[in-house]
């Protein structure tokens, strides 16, 4: 999904942390939270083209994260978008995504994403966003 992020709405969400680039103090924490709620991310922390995370804090945990992954030039990708379970249907993934999402926009011209067909809740959030659908192909080697 490509989109020019319009996104006007606040950050802030009643009895939540502010949204923020994370210090890299904070790595283990996303990837505990990669592991337990989006095993399959290909963003991780430590990999190479990831760049920074940004998240906020419920409860005093790590709730939600998204990072600045493999951008170029002209425009910023968005990617290891992830909630812990206990916090979802809170809107903390749109906030972080949101958040992310104009920072890309800020630093690159434009923002996009990519999200599988199959994951309707992310898409729903990434539509609310701003985000427009623009199909592509890809495959995988396998062996």
């Amino acid at each position: 999904m490509a989109g020019r992020a319009e996104v006007g709405c606040s950050d802030e969400g009643e009895g939540e942390g502010e949204v923020g680039w994370l210090d890299d103090s904070e790595n283990a924490q996303v990837a505990a939270l990669l592991a337990a709620e989006a095993p399959s991310s290909y963003a991780v922390p430590g990999l190479a083209g990831v760049r920074r995370w940004a998240g906020v804090r419920a409860g005093g945990e790590l709730a939600a994260v998204a990072a600045d992954a493999w951008s170029a030039p002209t425009v910023g990708l968005l990617a290891g978008v992830a909630t812990r379970a206990r916090h979802r249907g809170r809107g903390l993934a749109g906030r972080v995504c949101r958040w992310v999402s104009r920072e890309l926009v800020a630093a690159y011209g434009r923002a996009a994403l990519m999200v599988d067909d199959t994951n309707p809740a992310a898409i729903r959030v990434y539509e609310r966003l701003g985000y427009r659908r623009r199909r592509v192909a890809a495959s995988r080697a396998v062996g």
